[in-house]
Protein backbone atom coordinates (compact mmCIF):
# COMPACT_ATOMS: atom_id res chain seq x y z
CA UNK A 1 0.00 0.00 0.00
CA UNK A 2 1.66 3.23 -1.22
CA UNK A 3 1.73 6.80 0.88
CA UNK A 4 -1.47 8.68 -0.60
CA UNK A 5 -3.47 4.99 0.06
CA UNK A 6 -2.42 4.84 3.88
CA UNK A 7 -3.52 8.78 4.17
CA UNK A 8 -6.82 8.17 2.43
CA UNK A 9 -7.37 4.93 5.56
CA UNK A 10 -6.99 7.54 7.92
CA UNK A 11 -9.85 9.34 9.39
CA UNK A 12 -10.07 12.85 7.13
CA UNK A 13 -7.56 11.17 5.29
CA UNK A 14 -9.69 12.43 2.10
CA UNK A 15 -9.16 16.15 2.90
CA UNK A 16 -5.62 16.15 3.75
CA UNK A 17 -4.94 15.30 -0.22
CA UNK A 18 -6.51 18.49 -1.04
CA UNK A 19 -5.53 20.64 1.26
CA UNK A 20 -1.73 19.69 0.67
CA UNK A 21 -2.22 20.47 -2.89
CA UNK A 22 -3.65 23.66 -2.77
CA UNK A 23 -0.48 24.71 0.29
CA UNK A 24 2.20 22.97 -2.50
CA UNK A 25 0.23 25.19 -5.65
CA UNK A 26 0.22 28.12 -3.42
CA UNK A 27 3.97 28.32 -2.71
CA UNK A 28 4.63 27.20 -5.94
CA UNK A 29 3.01 31.00 -7.25
CA UNK A 30 5.47 32.15 -4.28
CA UNK A 31 8.62 31.34 -6.29
CA UNK A 32 9.86 32.65 -9.19
CA UNK A 33 12.66 31.30 -11.57
CA UNK A 34 13.85 30.36 -14.97
CA UNK A 35 16.45 28.34 -16.83
CA UNK A 36 18.52 30.50 -19.14
CA UNK A 37 19.28 28.37 -22.23
CA UNK A 38 21.32 30.77 -23.90
CA UNK A 39 25.31 30.21 -24.36
CA UNK A 40 26.25 33.51 -23.33
CA UNK A 41 24.05 33.22 -20.01
CA UNK A 42 22.05 36.93 -21.42
CA UNK A 43 19.17 36.38 -18.90
CA UNK A 44 21.24 35.46 -15.67
CA UNK A 45 22.34 38.04 -13.40
CA UNK A 46 26.26 38.35 -13.86
CA UNK A 47 27.85 37.61 -10.21
CA UNK A 48 28.91 41.54 -10.05
CA UNK A 49 25.72 42.95 -10.16
CA UNK A 50 24.43 40.41 -8.02
CA UNK A 51 26.94 41.90 -5.45
CA UNK A 52 25.94 45.60 -5.98
CA UNK A 53 22.13 44.57 -5.19
CA UNK A 54 23.43 42.50 -1.93
CA UNK A 55 25.41 45.76 -1.00
CA UNK A 56 22.26 48.20 -1.40
CA UNK A 57 22.13 50.42 1.87
CA UNK A 58 18.31 51.66 0.90
CA UNK A 59 15.64 51.49 -1.16
CA UNK A 60 15.82 51.98 -4.85
CA UNK A 61 12.33 52.54 -6.57
CA UNK A 62 12.11 51.87 -10.75
CA UNK A 63 9.04 53.05 -12.28
CA UNK A 64 8.39 51.21 -15.46
CA UNK A 65 6.43 53.02 -18.02
CA UNK A 66 6.00 50.57 -20.88
CA UNK A 67 2.32 49.69 -20.17
CA UNK A 68 -1.26 49.68 -20.79
CA UNK A 69 -2.36 48.50 -24.76
CA UNK A 70 0.91 48.03 -26.67
CA UNK A 71 2.22 46.24 -29.95
CA UNK A 72 2.96 42.77 -29.35
CA UNK A 73 6.82 43.30 -29.93
CA UNK A 74 6.84 46.27 -27.17
CA UNK A 75 4.70 43.70 -25.05
CA UNK A 76 7.36 41.54 -25.23
CA UNK A 77 9.33 43.84 -24.00
CA UNK A 78 7.34 45.26 -21.10
CA UNK A 79 7.18 41.49 -20.05
CA UNK A 80 11.05 41.04 -20.51
CA UNK A 81 11.74 44.10 -18.38
CA UNK A 82 9.25 43.08 -15.71
CA UNK A 83 11.08 39.91 -15.41
CA UNK A 84 14.33 41.09 -15.11
CA UNK A 85 13.09 43.45 -12.36
CA UNK A 86 11.79 40.64 -10.39
CA UNK A 87 15.01 39.52 -10.22
CA UNK A 88 16.82 42.36 -9.38
CA UNK A 89 14.33 42.14 -6.21
CA UNK A 90 15.12 38.92 -5.46
CA UNK A 91 19.12 39.53 -5.55
CA UNK A 92 18.63 42.57 -3.47
CA UNK A 93 16.25 41.17 -0.37
CA UNK A 94 13.58 43.52 -2.21
CA UNK A 95 15.23 46.90 -1.61
CA UNK A 96 14.88 47.05 -4.77
CA UNK A 97 11.10 48.16 -5.83
CA UNK A 98 9.15 48.09 -9.45
CA UNK A 99 6.73 49.93 -10.20
CA UNK A 100 4.95 49.80 -13.71
CA UNK A 101 2.88 52.48 -14.15
CA UNK A 102 0.33 53.51 -17.45
CA UNK A 103 1.09 57.22 -16.76
CA UNK A 104 -2.14 58.21 -18.99
CA UNK A 105 -4.74 55.79 -17.78
CA UNK A 106 -7.99 57.22 -17.63
CA UNK A 107 -6.65 60.90 -19.02
CA UNK A 108 -8.47 63.06 -21.31
CA UNK A 109 -6.54 63.77 -25.03
CA UNK A 110 -5.84 67.13 -23.54
CA UNK A 111 -4.61 65.88 -20.33
CA UNK A 112 -2.35 62.78 -22.16
CA UNK A 113 -0.45 65.04 -24.74
CA UNK A 114 -0.09 67.35 -21.37
CA UNK A 115 1.62 64.31 -19.75
CA UNK A 116 3.54 63.31 -22.35
CA UNK A 117 5.24 66.56 -22.95
CA UNK A 118 6.15 66.28 -19.02
CA UNK A 119 7.47 63.03 -19.23
CA UNK A 120 9.55 64.10 -22.22
CA UNK A 121 10.73 67.55 -20.57
CA UNK A 122 12.51 64.95 -17.74
CA UNK A 123 14.00 62.37 -20.29
CA UNK A 124 11.80 59.59 -20.90
CA UNK A 125 11.37 58.48 -24.51
CA UNK A 126 7.78 59.05 -26.25
CA UNK A 127 7.41 57.21 -29.57
CA UNK A 128 3.92 56.92 -31.70
CA UNK A 129 3.60 53.39 -33.47
CA UNK A 130 0.61 51.73 -35.50
CA UNK A 131 -1.20 55.48 -34.15
CA UNK A 132 -0.02 54.37 -30.78
CA UNK A 133 2.26 57.20 -27.90
CA UNK A 134 4.28 54.26 -26.05
CA UNK A 135 6.86 55.58 -23.56
CA UNK A 136 9.79 53.12 -23.92
CA UNK A 137 11.59 54.11 -20.58
CA UNK A 138 12.06 53.51 -16.93
CA UNK A 139 12.82 55.80 -14.52
CA UNK A 140 15.26 54.66 -11.41
CA UNK A 141 15.07 57.00 -8.02
CA UNK A 142 17.42 56.44 -5.31
CA UNK A 143 17.33 58.54 -1.59
CA UNK A 144 17.13 62.26 -2.65
CA UNK A 145 19.06 62.12 -5.71
CA UNK A 146 18.08 63.03 -9.30
CA UNK A 147 16.42 59.98 -11.29
CA UNK A 148 18.14 58.27 -13.61
CA UNK A 149 16.51 57.57 -17.15
CA UNK A 150 16.54 54.60 -19.08
CA UNK A 151 15.26 54.15 -22.83
CA UNK A 152 14.50 50.53 -22.62
CA UNK A 153 14.45 50.27 -26.79
CA UNK A 154 17.98 48.75 -28.15
CA UNK A 155 20.31 52.01 -29.19
CA UNK A 156 21.62 49.69 -33.04
CA UNK A 157 19.17 47.99 -35.23
CA UNK A 158 19.76 44.47 -36.36
CA UNK A 159 20.07 43.38 -40.13
CA UNK A 160 18.78 40.64 -41.87
CA UNK A 161 21.53 38.61 -43.71
CA UNK A 162 22.38 40.37 -46.90
CA UNK A 163 24.38 40.64 -49.86
CA UNK A 164 27.38 43.69 -48.44
CA UNK A 165 27.65 45.16 -52.17
CA UNK A 166 24.90 44.84 -53.84
CA UNK A 167 22.17 44.59 -51.28
CA UNK A 168 20.28 47.32 -48.80
CA UNK A 169 20.27 46.09 -45.34
CA UNK A 170 16.86 45.80 -44.22
CA UNK A 171 15.51 45.33 -40.08
CA UNK A 172 15.50 42.26 -38.34
CA UNK A 173 12.36 43.68 -36.03
CA UNK A 174 11.83 40.86 -33.89
CA UNK A 175 15.96 40.03 -33.58
CA UNK A 176 16.79 44.27 -32.76
CA UNK A 177 13.85 43.92 -29.51
CA UNK A 178 15.55 40.82 -28.38
CA UNK A 179 18.94 42.91 -28.52
CA UNK A 180 16.93 45.45 -26.44
CA UNK A 181 16.13 42.76 -24.08
CA UNK A 182 19.42 41.78 -23.31
CA UNK A 183 20.92 44.99 -22.32
CA UNK A 184 18.61 45.45 -19.65
CA UNK A 185 20.94 44.08 -17.10
CA UNK A 186 23.43 46.15 -18.22
CA UNK A 187 21.37 49.95 -18.75
CA UNK A 188 19.47 48.80 -14.51
CA UNK A 189 22.73 47.85 -13.15
CA UNK A 190 24.49 50.33 -14.37
CA UNK A 191 21.33 53.18 -13.23
CA UNK A 192 21.92 51.86 -9.61
CA UNK A 193 25.30 51.52 -9.99
CA UNK A 194 25.44 55.49 -10.85
CA UNK A 195 22.91 56.25 -7.95
CA UNK A 196 24.86 54.69 -5.24
CA UNK A 197 28.16 54.94 -5.39
CA UNK A 198 29.68 57.35 -3.22
CA UNK A 199 32.51 58.94 -5.44
CA UNK A 200 33.13 58.70 -8.64
CA UNK A 201 36.77 56.84 -9.81
CA UNK A 202 39.60 59.60 -11.02
CA UNK A 203 41.09 59.11 -14.82
CA UNK A 204 43.57 60.85 -16.40
CA UNK A 205 44.27 61.14 -19.90
CA UNK A 206 47.62 60.90 -20.39
CA UNK A 207 49.80 63.22 -22.26
CA UNK A 208 53.45 63.55 -23.43
CA UNK A 209 53.79 61.40 -26.34
CA UNK A 210 51.98 62.82 -28.83
CA UNK A 211 48.33 61.93 -28.28
CA UNK A 212 46.10 63.96 -30.12
CA UNK A 213 44.52 66.61 -27.59
CA UNK A 214 41.98 68.48 -29.78
CA UNK A 215 38.62 67.25 -31.40
CA UNK A 216 39.42 63.71 -32.46
CA UNK A 217 38.82 62.92 -28.97
CA UNK A 218 36.50 65.79 -27.62
CA UNK A 219 33.90 63.66 -27.67
CA UNK A 220 35.80 60.66 -25.07
CA UNK A 221 36.21 63.26 -23.21
CA UNK A 222 32.75 64.66 -23.03
CA UNK A 223 31.23 61.12 -22.50
CA UNK A 224 33.71 60.00 -19.66
CA UNK A 225 32.86 63.17 -17.81
CA UNK A 226 29.27 62.19 -17.42
CA UNK A 227 30.96 59.10 -15.37
CA UNK A 228 34.53 59.75 -13.79
CA UNK A 229 36.43 62.88 -12.26
CA UNK A 230 38.34 63.44 -15.72
CA UNK A 231 41.52 65.15 -16.28
CA UNK A 232 45.14 64.94 -18.00
CA UNK A 233 48.70 63.89 -16.91
CA UNK A 234 51.49 64.65 -18.67
CA UNK A 235 53.58 61.90 -18.37
CA UNK A 236 56.81 63.71 -19.13
CA UNK A 237 56.50 66.11 -16.30
CA UNK A 238 55.76 63.70 -13.43
CA UNK A 239 54.70 60.52 -11.46
CA UNK A 240 51.27 58.95 -11.57
CA UNK A 241 50.14 58.12 -8.34
CA UNK A 242 47.96 54.56 -7.99
CA UNK A 243 46.35 56.04 -4.59
CA UNK A 244 45.23 59.86 -6.52
CA UNK A 245 44.14 58.31 -10.12
CA UNK A 246 42.39 55.14 -10.29
CA UNK A 247 43.32 54.77 -14.36
CA UNK A 248 45.07 56.18 -17.02
CA UNK A 249 44.03 56.75 -20.73
CA UNK A 250 46.90 56.27 -23.52
CA UNK A 251 45.04 56.99 -26.15
CA UNK A 252 46.89 57.13 -30.11
CA UNK A 253 50.28 58.31 -28.73
CA UNK A 254 52.73 58.93 -31.95
CA UNK A 255 56.56 59.80 -30.47
CA UNK A 256 58.32 56.89 -29.16
CA UNK A 257 58.18 55.87 -25.05
CA UNK A 258 61.16 55.98 -23.04
CA UNK A 259 62.79 53.85 -20.59
CA UNK A 260 61.83 56.63 -18.10
CA UNK A 261 58.23 56.90 -19.10
CA UNK A 262 58.11 53.06 -19.65
CA UNK A 263 59.76 53.17 -15.53
CA UNK A 264 56.77 55.23 -14.39
CA UNK A 265 53.95 53.37 -16.18
CA UNK A 266 55.33 50.21 -14.81
CA UNK A 267 55.61 51.39 -11.06
CA UNK A 268 52.11 52.65 -11.63
CA UNK A 269 50.81 49.37 -12.19
CA UNK A 270 52.54 47.76 -9.76
CA UNK A 271 51.18 50.07 -6.96
CA UNK A 272 47.35 48.79 -7.98
CA UNK A 273 47.04 51.64 -11.08
CA UNK A 274 45.50 49.99 -14.79
CA UNK A 275 46.25 51.41 -17.59
CA UNK A 276 43.69 51.66 -20.66
CA UNK A 277 46.06 51.77 -23.96
CA UNK A 278 44.61 52.90 -26.82
CA UNK A 279 47.34 51.85 -29.45
CA UNK A 280 48.12 52.22 -33.34
CA UNK A 281 51.14 50.29 -33.90
CA UNK A 282 51.17 50.89 -37.63
CA UNK A 283 51.04 54.18 -39.25
CA UNK A 284 47.76 53.53 -41.34
CA UNK A 285 45.45 56.81 -42.02
CA UNK A 286 42.69 57.16 -44.56
CA UNK A 287 42.88 60.80 -45.41
CA UNK A 288 46.90 59.75 -46.29
CA UNK A 289 45.42 56.82 -48.59
CA UNK A 290 43.43 59.53 -50.27
CA UNK A 291 46.23 62.08 -50.97
CA UNK A 292 48.41 59.26 -52.40
CA UNK A 293 45.76 58.22 -54.65
CA UNK A 294 47.87 55.39 -55.68
CA UNK A 295 49.84 51.95 -53.33
CA UNK A 296 49.39 52.86 -49.55
CA UNK A 297 51.80 50.92 -47.19
CA UNK A 298 51.32 51.42 -43.50
CA UNK A 299 54.61 51.47 -41.30
CA UNK A 300 55.89 50.83 -37.90
CA UNK A 301 55.04 53.94 -35.74
CA UNK A 302 58.15 52.87 -33.89
CA UNK A 303 56.49 53.33 -30.20
CA UNK A 304 58.91 51.24 -28.23
CA UNK A 305 56.17 49.45 -25.99
CA UNK A 306 56.26 46.47 -27.10
CA UNK A 307 58.60 44.93 -24.41
CA UNK A 308 56.38 46.78 -21.59
CA UNK A 309 53.28 45.33 -23.17
CA UNK A 310 55.01 41.64 -23.56
CA UNK A 311 55.68 42.02 -20.04
CA UNK A 312 51.64 42.34 -18.98
CA UNK A 313 51.06 39.19 -21.66
CA UNK A 314 49.98 41.70 -24.44
CA UNK A 315 51.98 41.37 -28.41
CA UNK A 316 50.51 43.84 -31.30
CA UNK A 317 51.28 42.66 -34.81
CA UNK A 318 52.47 44.61 -37.37
CA UNK A 319 50.10 43.41 -39.32
CA UNK A 320 46.42 45.26 -40.92
CA UNK A 321 43.30 42.93 -40.22
CA UNK A 322 41.25 42.61 -42.77
CA UNK A 323 37.51 40.91 -42.84
CA UNK A 324 35.01 40.92 -44.89
CA UNK A 325 32.22 41.18 -42.36
CA UNK A 326 33.16 45.32 -42.80
CA UNK A 327 32.32 48.86 -43.31
CA UNK A 328 31.52 51.01 -46.35
CA UNK A 329 33.14 54.06 -47.27
CA UNK A 330 32.46 56.14 -50.34
CA UNK A 331 34.38 55.94 -53.22
CA UNK A 332 34.46 58.37 -56.77
CA UNK A 333 33.26 56.09 -58.98
CA UNK A 334 32.78 58.15 -62.02
CA UNK A 335 31.15 61.33 -62.89
CA UNK A 336 27.94 62.30 -63.94
CA UNK A 337 27.59 64.64 -67.37
CA UNK A 338 27.41 67.98 -65.72
CA UNK A 339 31.28 66.76 -64.17
CA UNK A 340 30.12 66.07 -60.58
CA UNK A 341 31.68 62.99 -59.26
CA UNK A 342 29.40 59.77 -59.14
CA UNK A 343 30.16 58.08 -55.39
CA UNK A 344 29.16 54.46 -54.41
CA UNK A 345 29.86 53.30 -51.09
CA UNK A 346 32.05 49.85 -51.24
CA UNK A 347 33.17 47.84 -48.66
CA UNK A 348 36.23 48.40 -46.36
CA UNK A 349 37.60 45.29 -45.55
CA UNK A 350 40.60 47.22 -43.32
CA UNK A 351 37.03 48.79 -40.88
CA UNK A 352 36.03 45.68 -39.77
CA UNK A 353 33.05 44.73 -37.61
CA UNK A 354 34.09 43.19 -34.29
CA UNK A 355 32.19 41.11 -31.95
CA UNK A 356 32.30 38.78 -29.39
CA UNK A 357 30.62 36.91 -26.27
CA UNK A 358 31.93 37.89 -22.92
CA UNK A 359 30.73 37.52 -19.46
CA UNK A 360 31.98 40.76 -18.11
CA UNK A 361 28.87 43.00 -17.71
CA UNK A 362 30.40 45.76 -19.23
CA UNK A 363 30.97 44.19 -22.25
CA UNK A 364 27.99 41.72 -22.08
CA UNK A 365 25.83 42.05 -25.45
CA UNK A 366 27.91 45.07 -26.52
CA UNK A 367 26.96 45.89 -29.74
CA UNK A 368 29.46 45.71 -32.77
CA UNK A 369 32.51 47.52 -32.78
CA UNK A 370 34.18 49.49 -35.47
CA UNK A 371 37.82 49.84 -35.29
CA UNK A 372 39.95 52.22 -38.18
CA UNK A 373 43.33 49.61 -39.47
CA UNK A 374 43.18 47.68 -36.31
CA UNK A 375 46.11 45.41 -36.07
Amino acid sequence: MNFIQKILTKKYGWLILPLAFAGITYAASLLRFRIDLTAEKRYSLTQPVKDLLSNLDSTVNITVYLAGELPADYKKLSIATQDMLALFTDASYSKVQVHVENAVEGLNDTAKLMMYDSLASIGLPVISEDKTEIIPGAMVSYKNKMPFIIDLRSSRKVFNDFNVINDDPSENKEATRNAAEALLEFKFANAIDKLTRTEAPVVAYVTGNGEPADLRVNDLGESMRNDYVLGTFNLKQGYPKAEEINALVIVKPTIAFTDEDKLKLDQYIMHGGKIIWCIDKLYAEFDSLLRSHSDFVAFDRNLNVDDILFKYGVRINGDLLQDLNCSKVPVVVGQNPNGSPVMQRIPWPYYPFLQTNNENPVSKNLERVLPIFPS
